[in-house]
């Protein structure tokens, strides 16, 4: 008995490297290829007609590569439209920090606004006193700034070096306010925190909820004549926060200025 394969059935056989689609009563279809044989066969076994070659033409070179950086560009536009997307991300809510939590019982109804930074004026008391500013991708400045009959101006800068030591520089001056006196400076201090102040600071410069309390702290109605303002700003790779408060910091951020004017 002989074998039919179902393409000798439909009239054709397909060379081993090639296909194509029959053609007459029966069709069948093959997948093509270029350039290859294809051969006619009768339903008798014997060949009828002659072998001919696809010759399918491939797509120019320059139109292939036109096609590709259309496609690719196309999916990378789809990409950039969901990445923009994406939702923003959610800024922290005090709610989500309870070991945190600031009371805001006695603050200013601005206590949201982001107050200005003082980094320019400390640059300049320290030029006057020949105390360079520190320079590190990671430092909390503190100014603390008092002004009655005379003013007092101090600027602590807070660096943390390489092999995580946490070293503290302060200078001040003294100048007139309403009385009439000719600057003159403070005395220095320059000290290194404890290992465990230092990694309790690392710790908390890291928390995120930093941003979740007021920028503003200033208790205007517990204040008294000459007090003092402070002005912090936390320098790191992920931020830069700038808090002004008078009397005592609470919070978080209370806690690093703590650690930094001398409360540790």
């Amino acid at each position: 008995m002989v074998t039919q394969s179902v393409a000798e059935a439909d009239g054709y056989v397909p060379h081993p490297a090639s296909f194509r689609r029959a053609e007459g009563d029966a069709r069948k279809s093959f997948p093509r290829g270029p350039g290859l044989l294809v051969c006619r066969r009768s339903r008798r076994g014997d060949d009828v007609g002659r072998c001919s070659r696809n010759r399918r033409r491939r797509p120019a070179r320059g139109r292939s590569r036109a096609a590709v950086a259309a496609v690719v560009a196309w999916v990378g536009g789809f990409a950039a439209a969901a990445l923009d997307a994406r939702p923003a991300p959610r800024p922290v809510d005090p709610a989500d920090c309870p070991g945190s939590a600031v009371t805001l019982r006695g603050l200013d109804a601005d206590a949201w606004q982001r107050p200005a930074s003082t980094m320019a004026e400390q640059r300049a008391l320290r030029a006057r006193l020949g105390a360079p500013m520190p320079e590190a991708p990671t430092m909390v400045l503190i100014s603390s700034d008092a002004a009655h009959h005379i003013r007092e101006f101090f600027s602590t800068v807070a660096v943390r070096q390489g092999d995580g030591r946490w070293t503290l520089d302060t200078v001040g001056e003294e100048s007139g306010a309403l009385l009439r006196m000719e600057p003159k400076p403070l005395p220095a201090e320059h000290k290194t925190l404890s290992g465990a102040a230092a990694r309790r600071l690392d710790r908390l410069l890291g928390d995120r909820c930093l941003d979740a309390e007021p920028p503003t702290q200033l208790h205007a109605r517990e204040i008294g004549v000459g007090a003092m303002f402070h002005t912090m700003e936390i320098v790191t790779p992920r931020r830069h926060r700038v808090v002004a408060w008078t009397l005592r910091l609470r919070g978080t951020n209370g806690a690093i200025a703590d650690l930094v004017i001398g409360r540790e």
